[in-house]
C-alpha cells in the first residue's frame, strides 16, 4: 500500500478555468439508501431493503482564494461540466489516481481573515456516476 499526502492534488473543471491551491478535499462517497418497506399490516419488526440506485455524493474542496478569479467562480456555480479530481502521483507511478464524472458547483463561500490568507470552500454535487481510476 502506498501512503500519500494530499499536497499536489488538483481539480479540473471542463469549461471553468479556476485553478486553485487545494488545501483539503472531502469526498462524501457513494451511498445506497435503505428503503423502509413496512406498511400498516406489518407486525413485529419493520422491514427494509437496499435501494437499486446509488447516490453519487459530493466533493467538498477547501482552497486558497484567488481574488482575481471571483467572477469565474461565481459564473461556474450551477454549471454542469466534467469534473476530474486528480491525486498526486508518487514515485514509480506513470499515471495518477482520479475521480471523474459530471458535476456542478452547488455552493461556494470564502473567508477573508485579517493578516492571513483568504480561504474558500466549494461543494461539487456529482450529477451521475463517479468513476474512480487507480494509479498505475
Amino acid at each position: 500500500m502506498t501512503v500519500r499526502t494530499g499536497t499536489g492534488c488538483s481539480l479540473a473543471m471542463g469549461t471553468t478555468d479556476y485553478d486553485v491551491e487545494i488545501l483539503s478535499a472531502n469526498f462524501s462517497g457513494q451511498e445506497v439508501p435503505v428503503v423502509d418497506t413496512s406498511h400498516l399490516g406489518t407486525t413485529g419488526t419493520r422491514t427494509k431493503v437496499m435501494a437499486d440506485l446509488k447516490e453519487p455524493g459530493t466533493l467538498e474542496v477547501e482552497f486558497h482564494v484567488d481574488p482575481d478569479k471571483l467572477d469565474t467562480l461565481n459564473t461556474a456555480i450551477g454549471l454542469a461540466q466534467t469534473m476530474t479530481f486528480t491525486f498526486k502521483k508518487v514515485s514509480g507511478e506513470a499515471t495518477a489516481a482520479t475521480l471523474a464524472g459530471s458535476g456542478a458547483i452547488s455552493a461556494h463561500n470564502f473567508t477573508i481573515p485579517l493578516e492571513d490568507k483568504c480561504v474558500g470552500n466549494y461543494t461539487i454535487s456529482w450529477l451521475g456516476a463517479v468513476t474512480p481510476t487507480d494509479a498505475s
